[in-house]
């Protein structure tokens, strides 16, 4: 027990919140106001009160309203009002007192992460929390970096100390905040200032790094000798210990608002990481589809290039110099476009621009024992289509199906549209296909082998990816149709857009 004293009249406190466990944060006493004396307007800081009248009357003011209570009469104080009591009567007042604090004292038990910029994250801290800190009828605090800077300032402090000090204007020059006065590591300390004023100095460690201080009270306590120049209400010790806890809290509150802020930097630090090696990995994909785009395209202009010069030579053999001549210049006009547009993907007209070239330097060799047509409506020449596609499988007609045939070789090439595709038929009437044949050409072609037609799918796979199709009939009637189905794309041939 412990007894306070004040002009008013005592509280003898039978139990007061120590932070153990057991006190549960609350205080208990029986407080005596002396006849016809009054306690000063106060705010009942962060606590809440049950009262019970034992002995007397009188008036209690609560948030302005007015009541008179007597002997056997009980109440309720909220938290955060403002309170005033006065002694009507000739006996003293004896009433008990439950002082219960709003705040909870709590610790910070779990390990903290590590922080790099403890200033940055207390001024972040303070202004995420300055709701709970701040308030009409919350207690006066200061906060202090670990420099003592001034990172908040509280809107409301007592008239006393607005009176005698400069708290507003100029607090670097009130005896209260000055930084040799600071806390570190030692934990709260407690001061009066020269007018008689009882100021807490709470630290905020994090990890046991110093981070700044809260600057608390400006209460005055009583129970000294110049009690009556001092025109405040003297503060009960359960008022105080609620104020300390409150204080605590907003430590705590500071504390894992920066262990938060710490592990979402960090999450934010992890996720860029994993964004910028998608990324990578994306432009990496990126770079090996052109590279293998690029390789396709040789390989096939290389073989190209085999057949066309063998087939050159042989006119030249036969000492057709205007055949051969536009042979030659049939195919400089396709080198040239296969190298000034070594893009991905092109326009169809451009396509089948290129194939009737390599099919006009053909009907040169073979004269009018060939007949070759391409067939495509108009309004679909916008679409793209991977770069040089189709002429190998026209070329395949006559390195295989044209080998060795007297008739006369008919070839016609069909691109149509059905919904959101593209039809492309080959048809030639060449030597029919057996259906091992084509098991085993189409099974070819789909291995990656890098040979023949396996490099044009592979082109196609790099587009479309699984979404395209290739078929191929053949019997001695209807010829041996090659059938292509792929999205129809439109948009910028660099890339090209779904639609």
């Amino acid at each position: 027990m412990s007894l306070q004293r004040a002009s008013w009249g005592e509280i003898e406190w039978l139990q007061t919140d120590d932070g153990s466990p057991a006190s549960r944060s609350m205080s208990i006493g029986i407080a005596t106001i002396f006849p016809h004396a009054s306690q000063k307007s106060h705010v009942h800081y962060e606590n809440e009160q049950f009262i019970y009248i034992m002995q007397g009357a009188g008036i209690d003011i609560i948030n302005g309203t007015a009541s008179k209570f007597e002997k056997g009469m009980f109440y309720y104080i909220p938290p955060n009002v403002t309170h005033q009591i006065f002694n009507t009567g000739d006996i003293p007042i004896k009433h008990v007192v439950v002082t219960v604090y709003v705040a909870k004292r709590r610790t910070v038990s779990h390990e903290l992460p590590e922080i790099e910029h403890y200033s940055e994250c207390l001024c972040a801290a303070v202004e995420a929390l300055r709701n709970q800190i701040i308030g009409p009828n919350s207690p006066p605090v200061t906060i202090f970096d670990d420099m003592g800077n001034l990172v908040l300032r509280a809107e409301h402090y007592p008239d006393y100390c607005l009176t005698h000090c400069p708290i507003v204007e100029e607090p670097e020059k009130c005896v209260c905040f000055r930084k040799e006065e600071t806390p570190s590591e030692s934990g709260r300390i407690t001061t009066t200032c020269p007018y008689g004023l009882a100021v807490s100095k709470t630290p905020i460690l994090y990890n046991q790094h110093f981070l700044g201080c809260i600057c608390s009270g400006h209460l005055f306590l009583g129970g000294q000798q110049d009690t009556q120049k001092i025109d405040m209400y003297e503060t009960s010790t359960g008022t105080l210990l609620a104020i300390q806890t409150w204080v605590d809290n907003i430590v705590e509150g500071i504390i894992n608002f920066c262990s938060f802020d710490s592990v979402r930097q960090n999450l934010r630090l992890k996720e860029a990481l994993i964004e910028q090696g998608r990324n990578n990995q994306k432009n990496l994909e990126a770079s090996l589809k052109a590279m293998q785009n690029t390789v396709t395209n040789l390989h096939i202009n290389h073989h190209f290039l085999f057949n066309t010069l063998n087939a050159i030579a042989g006119q030249a053999l036969l000492g057709d110099e205007v055949a051969t001549y536009q042979a030659i210049t049939d195919l400089a006009k396709m080198f040239r476009y296969t190298t000034s547009e070594n893009l991905k993907i092109v326009p169809l007209r451009e396509e089948l621009s290129y194939l009737r070239t390599y099919l006009h330097m053909q009907q040169l060799r073979y004269g009018e024992s060939l007949s070759a047509e391409v067939i495509c409506p108009k309004d679909i020449l916008d679409g793209l289509v991977p770069f040089n596609f189709l002429q190998p499988f026209v070329e395949n007609a006559f390195t295989h199906g044209f080998t060795n045939m007297v008739d006369r070789k008919i070839l016609k090439v069909e691109v149509s549209q059905q919904k959101e595709r593209l039809l492309f038929t080959i048809n030639n009437n060449g030597t029919p296909i057996d259906a091992v044949t084509i098991n085993r050409i189409l099974t070819g072609m789909s291995s990656g082998s890098g040979h023949g037609l396996s490099l044009v799918y592979t082109k196609l796979q790099s587009t479309y990816g699984d979404d395209f199709s290739i078929s191929i009939t053949s019997d001695a009637q209807n010829g041996t149709t090659v059938s292509i189905a792929l999205s129809f794309l439109l948009g910028d041939p660099q890339g090209g857009e779904r639609t």
